[in-house]
Formats: structure tokens, sequence, C-alpha cells
């Protein structure tokens, strides 16, 4: 087998080796609304708390869309350490111009991709509102969010947080004491960080190529 040959074929191995250690968009989806329209306007941030069993890549962040419509108004999404109250990676600002709507009845915006360690979290989503309804469980009706948590990699506590009115996008503190899962608000889209496995193959492979190039 010549050089070139060898070098094309480690080339490939590469490109397909590289695939395993980037994120994967739009993999999953933490939560997905059911209900067509929102049933609140609460203006104080809404959270729902999960713990991440595997390490993700975040790749998107989204938020309830009543009516499916666009926002009249921006809705800030985030997610926060729990221990903490640290906000990880970066919040977005969601408008119904730099969105995306899907058929789970939010809207997703691309974010630069962050990993979750294991730990726990909350998605808290901010500044829903009269016209921009979010959803709620608790004394309305029970068709709240369903539930991805992909191959073991997360897992939704039951537990919601909100905090007081018209105070923006922080870790909300107040624990709900309603149904499990109870809102209609922040959102996410995730996939599997690799594992170390297979970042090992590609630094193999980049050897190999190396090793080609100095053959040639």
């Amino acid at each position: 087998m010549s050089i070139s040959t060898r070098f094309a074929r480690l080339a490939l191995t590469i490109t397909a080796l590289a695939a395993l250690t980037a994120p994967a968009h739009a993999s999953f989806t933490a939560l997905f609304s059911t209900r067509p329209y929102g049933n609140q306007a609460w203006t104080g941030a809404l959270g729902m708390d999960f713990d991440v069993l595997n390490p993700i890549w975040v790749t998107e962040l989204g938020a309830y869309d009543s009516g499916g419509n666009g926002f009249a108004n921006s809705i800030s999404v985030g997610i926060f350490e729990r221990g903490t109250g640290t906000l990880m990676g970066a919040s977005a600002l969601l408008t119904t111009a730099n969105t995306k709507i899907d058929s789970g009845r939010s809207r997703f915006i691309d974010v630069a991709d962050f990993i979750l360690e294991v730990g726990q979290y909350s998605i808290v989503a901010d500044g829903f509102n009269t016209i921009d309804l979010n959803g709620n469980t608790g004394g309305f009706d029970t068709a709240g969010p369903s539930v991805d948590p992909g191959p073991n990699l997360i897992t939704f506590t039951g537990k919601s947080r909100f905090g007081l009115a018209n105070t923006g996008l922080f870790f909300p503190n107040i624990i709900d004491g309603g149904p499990a899962n109870r809102y209609d608000a922040g959102t996410f889209r995730f996939s599997a960080v690799p594992e170390p496995g297979s970042l090992a193959l590609v630094g193999l492979a980049l050897a190999g190529l190396g090793w080609a190039r100095r053959r040639g």
C-alpha cells in the first residue's frame, strides 16, 4: 500500500473519530411541552430541577411558546448549579427572530456548547407575562411536560421552583410544593460527552498521521 493511500485512509479515520468527540446537536430534548397554550402569566423565574448522571454537552436553550406564534417579549433562559446557584455556560435571551420552533411547542436558540458534569442543576426561564404565558400543571390541569433523559444521561427530580415576580433571571430558591415537573417554561437540548476511550482513539489516529507524513 502506498504512503499516499495510507495517508488518505488515516485522514478518513481521523474525520470519523473526530466526529465522536464533537457534540451532536439536538440529540435529545430535555422537556417537551404537551399543552398547545399556556395558562399562567407568572413574571418571575421558573425552574425545573434535574440531575446529570453522565456528562453532557448542552447545545441549545429553549423556552415554551404558548400558541406557537412567537414571543411578544424576550424570554431569558439559563442552567444553574443547584448547590451554589451558579450559572453554567451562558444564559440566552430568546426572541421570535433569533429562535426556531419545534414540534414540542418550544423555541430554541443555539448557544456556545458547554459541558455539564455529573451534578445537580436546574433549567430556569424568566420573562413570561400576560401575552407570553407559561404552563402550570398545579391547580389547573395535568398536561405537564414530558421528559427525555437520553440513555441514562439526566433525570428530572420532579421538584420545581420559582422566584419573585419581576426580578429577572436568577436561580430561584423557592421550592414549589405542587405536582412533579410542574412548569412549561425553560428547556434545553443536549448530547452525550464521548467516553475517554474515544478521545484516545483520536489521539492514536493523529499519531499515525504524523508517522505517515514522516515516512512519505
